[in-house]
């Protein structure tokens, strides 16, 4: 590799402000307190800890019986790499169709066949689900053979052409980091794959993310579910976890098919990564960025526990790099246009604050423009018609599950925006107490502030790498006008994030490629030797900072090696009483306060918070307000077939506490007079269940005497 000539940015200007200001920004980052531990230790307590005794981090990824690694994880791995290598052969196909393989990198085309390709796949299961098909796999595995022919087709009419047009290769540069680094990347990759296999162990996956695939594989149709509102929203990528469940025939294993595809989104947009600053940057902006964004805590505490995040990062990433590259395309750029609007469109059936993050921004970058750009810069011929292209597009990616919200729910974008379109079982007070809780209300310079520095150092699942490498980049001298609107982007998200969303981390994390893209560049603001050794040292040691908080609980769920027969009634990750009711329920239980049902085995009868309660319409009088007779209330249960009642005490107050729904009914008074009226009868606690804020009550045997 040749060396770079003297005048090429060998020597760092303000080099040395530029690390002391990195190592304030260290102290802060290690002195930062650990909220989810309490905020008893400082970050860097913590990590010391785990480096001074590794064993106590080690020990937490086997088995407590001590076996030895599974191989339990060979099938769920299988069939999600070979639902992987499906869908990205079927996004080649659509690369070539639009003509725009022959003016991608290889790592382009892998990463733009794949993200096309899971889109795809998820909006087929969804088809064939809505038209009731699920019983049968035949119909998801149809598509197949015609997937393989046109992936042999479009690979054997394409010609090699030398470097592809838009993206020609990088002149030499002094690397920090090579491609021998990426062995990093790798290693993280691993981890967050290994923690995508694990059982889910968080309320919104065992609510919704896998609980409404379940219910949907076991009633063999997509249908509207009244008594699970997250179920009705646009499942994009829970689709994975359905269609594993029907490949398999086991909707356990299918879950986690579907969780371990969700993890593989992380290696995926790192990919993009990688291709993404080799084009915009230098090769060894790539590899940073790739490695900053997999070592990132946040993307394997979004991996492990199965959050969709990730998911939405990956598509609000893929449609603006699509986007930069049609800026910039001399040929095929109404190609380039649909293909990001696209994108666009499945962050938008993965999450509907991609209408928000994604499809918002990118369109009115577009509309910008058009009607201003295009007089100052000469835009592109028939660039008026770019917005109604993107849109278009967009709509193809996420038009079936609005389509369905409509027909199903009476609101595509059903259970927002009721003023507009209403909706099924939704009401005006139901409405108020959503954006009650979803919505911010507090706007002032000390809620600003403090949700900045979280964002910015005290998160605990951030990375000590991306936010000062990504402010870096502010002061290189190349790619100004890119780096300037990523980072117009990344404000962007996290403005739309404090002013409209809901202000959990979480929300702001799909902006997380962008930061690793900017990352990358900012890493070879100077291309002086006398920067890179400082580099490569930060590097070293944010990657192994990271390592201990993405590898250590509570960060990830992290049993890694145990086996997953284990782990699937681990009194850890199972409620002792779900398990009781898992081997005594003799029917259906009824569950009061309860929404994270995944792991019961018996059926279950339940809603979430805002849903209408079914106990309380089985035993509450409408008209007095009161209690049913005993009678009514004894035939309502035997019907339903119910055979025990559990009720969530730790839930409902926790409800009431954070404003969730209105639970003035539920109350151990109800309990206690079904109890004396011969209804139900308490299920006493052994030792183990005593510690739960809950109570399992059976239906008494001669419940039904008064019928």
């Amino acid at each position: 590799m040749r060396k770079p000539a003297e005048d090429s940015g060998s020597r760092c200007p303000g080099l040395l402000w530029v690390l002391a200001a990195l190592g304030l920004y260290l102290v802060f980052f290690m002195a930062e307190p650990m909220q989810s531990l309490g905020g008893a230790l400082m970050r860097g307590q913590w990590i010391g800890m785990y480096l001074l005794l590794p064993d106590a981090l080690v020990s937490q990824w086997s088995s407590a019986s001590g076996s030895l690694p599974p191989l339990d994880r060979i099938l769920p791995f299988s069939v999600s790499l070979g639902v992987f290598a499906a869908a990205g052969m079927l996004g080649y196909v659509i690369l070539a169709a639009l003509r725009i393989d022959r003016e991608t990198t290889g790592l382009e085309r892998v990463f733009f066949s794949a993200a096309v390709g899971l889109n795809l796949v998820s909006t087929w299961t969804l088809a064939v689900g809505l038209l009731g098909g699920l019983g049968n796999r035949l119909w998801l595995l149809a598509p197949v053979p015609v997937i393989l022919a046109g992936f042999f087709l479009a690979v054997r009419q394409r010609r090699p052409q030398g470097p592809p047009r838009a993206a020609p290769a990088p002149a030499a540069e002094a690397s920090p980091l090579g491609r021998r680094w990426l062995w990093v990347a790798g290693v993280f990759a691993l981890f967050i794959l290994l923690g995508g296999m694990l059982p889910p162990n968080e309320f919104d996956v065992r609510e919704y993310h896998l609980q409404a695939p379940k219910e949907f594989f076991a009633a063999g149709r997509i249908s509207f579910l009244p008594h699970n509102l997250y179920g009705n929203m646009a499942l994009g990528a829970e689709m994975h976890a359905l269609l594993g469940m029907v490949l398999l025939g086991d909707w356990w294993t299918g879950a986690l098919v579907g969780k371990t595809m969700i993890a593989m989104f992380a290696p995926l947009t790192a990919l993009g990564l990688l291709a993404a600053g080799r084009r915009f940057y230098a090769p060894s902006a790539g590899v940073i960025a790739a490695i900053v964004y997999l070592s990132t805590p946040w993307i394997m505490n979004l991996s492990a526990y199965g959050f969709i995040d990730g998911v939405l990062g990956m598509y609000l990433f893929a449609a603006t790099y699509a986007l930069l590259i049609w800026r910039g395309a001399d040929r095929r750029a109404g190609a380039w246009l649909l293909l990001s609007g696209y994108l666009a469109g499945g962050a938008v059936a993965c999450k509907y604050t991609a209408l928000l993050f994604v499809a918002a921004p990118l369109g009115g970058w577009l509309l910008w423009r058009v009607f201003v750009g295009r007089q100052r810069e000469g835009g592109k011929p028939g660039s008026g018609l770019a917005p109604l292209l993107f849109a278009a597009a967009a709509l193809a990616g996420c038009g079936l599950w609005l389509a369905k919200n409509w027909v199903l729910a009476g609101n595509p974008t059903y259970p927002l925006l009721y003023g507009l379109f209403g909706g099924r079982t939704w009401t005006p007070e139901k409405s108020a107490m959503w954006n009650a809780v979803h919505q911010p209300h507090v706007f002032t310079v000390r809620a600003l502030g403090q949700d900045l520095w979280r964002v910015a150092v005290g998160s605990d699942w951030l990375s000590p790498l991306v936010v000062p490498l990504a402010a870096l980049a502010l002061l290189g001298r190349e790619k100004r006008r890119l780096t300037l609107g990523l980072a117009a982007y990344f404000v962007f998200i996290i403005g739309a994030w404090w002013t409209l969303a809901l202000r959990t981390d979480r929300y702001w994390t799909p902006g997380l490629p962008i930061l690793a893209l900017l990352a990358g560049g900012g890493a070879i603001w100077c291309r002086g030797k006398a920067w890179q050794y400082p580099l490569r040292g930060l590097m070293a040691a944010g990657c192994l900072v990271n390592f201990v908080i993405l590898t250590a609980a509570p960060c990830a769920y992290n049993p890694f090696f145990a086996p997953l027969a284990e782990l699937r009634t681990a009194p850890d990750r199972v409620n002792p009483w779900h398990r009781y009711l898992n081997e005594n329920a003799g029917g259906a239980v009824l569950m009061v306060g309860e929404a994270q049902v995944f792991d019961l085995e018996v059926p279950v009868i339940y809603n979430t918070w805002l849903d209408d309660s079914i106990f309380e319409r089985i035993v509450r009088d409408p008209r007095s307000g009161g209690l049913r007779p005993a009678s009514e209330i004894s035939v309502e249960l035997r019907a339903r077939g119910i055979s025990h009642v559990y009720v969530a005490w730790s839930e409902i107050h926790r409800y009431r506490a954070t404003g969730y729904g209105d639970w003035s009914f539920i109350q151990p008074a109800v309990f206690d007079r079904l109890v004396a009226e011969g209804v139900l009868e308490p299920v006493p606690p052994t030792e183990e269940l005593e510690e739960r804020l809950a109570r399992t009550y059976r239906v008494a045997a001669g419940a039904a005497a008064g019928r």
